[in-house]
């Protein structure tokens, strides 16, 4: 009897210690930890928009492609100007610093040019669009 209780007693004592150590799961591959760091990030980079959808005030919907090289130059003056491919974006507004950064690093999934009652009930201090213009091959304003 004396053999099994010490048995138990050293076998208690491995899966105490070996509890500490994080286990792999059983039946994992070599490089599946590997794997699961590669879907984490995708997982991540699929909350990243596309496409950039433009609504202007006559309902018009115009989309453009986050893949396309693109440029983003913002001016103290209210105006940010997107380039996509050969189209261009001319956004009018204040506060737009949020949409530059937002824009460049591909998280706004769509901007909407602003009404003029919305423009007395916006905050001064928030984002507001007065006019977007969409110019096809090149920027030349």
């Amino acid at each position: 009897m004396r053999d099994n209780t010490v048995r138990k007693e050293h076998a208690y004592t491995a899966d105490k210690y070996s509890s500490l150590v994080p286990k792999k799961r059983q039946g994992q591959e070599p490089d599946a930890e590997r794997d699961e760091d590669a879907y984490r990030e995708a997982r991540a980079r699929s909350r990243e928009a596309l496409m950039l959808d433009v609504f202007l005030r006559d309902g018009t919907v115009e989309s453009f492609d986050y893949a396309t090289p693109k440029r983003a130059t913002f001016r103290p003056d209210g105006t940010l100007l997107l380039q996509f491919g050969e189209d261009g974006v001319k956004i009018k507004g204040r506060n737009l610093e949020r949409v530059r950064l937002a824009v460049t690093e591909c998280r706004l999934r769509f901007i909407r040019e602003g009404t003029v009652a919305e423009a007395d009930i916006h905050p001064d201090d928030a984002t507001y669009i007065e006019s977007i213009t969409v110019q096809r091959a090149g920027l030349e304003w």
